[in-house]
């Protein structure tokens, strides 16, 4: 904990400095309503961050309630891989969200060609992972956590069909904060949590781990529906259709090679 603390620190030194450098001089300065109208902006990101956190393991913890310590063992190894994938769109959300956010003010016009082009890539990105990810899963899940895993390999597969959800799924919220509906992403997020909970708590007795991994699918699934619907309704009509076809096929005409 030590150590994770003084990273934390050393990192935010280094970012200091580097902005100090590279972009603007940073005066400190103190202003208490400043203050105050930047923690209730923050809040929703807070709770958000908060809500992430339970979603992401709650079913690994009602699994060791439910079930057996195989049981989250196994489905632990698969979910390990699937969260290290969202790595990709972390960083390609990171890189957009202060753009995204300068040109809802600026130009809309550009922030939507923007979002639409990156939902694009998105598409480029996860299909590939979801299609030659389900081929290899057998050899994934061997070489990271040997035979004593096998029962993983269905996992990850489940867990995989859920990849596509969740890149959009990022994108969705940055796109969502850039035009300050930080609030909504927060109750959107609560509602896929609640939904997750319940859904598990069905589940899991019968169907254990695969079905945990199954409940996973279904809340990405409902999450991406509901903020796909606002973006659509509420921001700007596009078609996601359109922009996944041409990813979709490719990747499958990859798969076919590796299979």
């Amino acid at each position: 904990a030590s150590v994770f603390a003084i990273v934390r620190v050393f990192d935010l030194a280094l970012t200091f400095v580097i902005l100090n450098w590279k972009v603007v001089k940073i005066v400190p300065r103190f202003d208490l309503n400043f203050l105050k109208k930047l923690q209730i902006e923050a809040l929703p990101f807070g709770f958000y961050a908060i809500i992430f956190i339970l979603y992401s393991y709650v079913d690994t913890v009602m699994l060791s309630f439910l079930r057996t310590d195989a049981d989250v063992g196994w489905y632990n190894g698969a979910y390990k891989i699937y969260e290290g994938l969202t790595v990709f769109p972390a960083i390609i959300c990171g890189v957009l969200y202060p753009r995204l956010s300068q040109l809802f003010i600026s130009n809309k016009k550009a922030h939507f060609v923007l979002s639409l082009r990156a939902a694009k890539y998105m598409f480029i990105i996860s299909f590939p992972i979801l299609i030659c990810g389900i081929i290899l899963s057998s050899n994934i899940i061997n070489a990271l956590f040997g035979k004593e895993f096998q029962n993983s390999i269905i996992a990850l597969q489940i867990l995989l069909l859920g990849v596509v959800f969740v890149f959009q799924i990022w994108l969705f919220h940055t796109v969502l904060n850039s035009i300050d509906k930080q609030k909504l992403v927060m109750y959107i997020g609560l509602v896929g949590l609640v939904v997750n909970i319940i859904l598990n708590s069905l589940v899991i007795p019968r169907y254990s781990f695969k079905g945990a991994a199954a409940t996973t699918v279904l809340s990405e699934l409902l999450v991406f529906a509901v903020c796909y619907f606002y973006l659509y309704t509420s921001y700007h009509k596009f078609s996601l259709l359109k922009l996944s076809l041409k990813p979709f096929f490719a990747s499958l005409v990859v798969g076919g090679f590796l299979w």
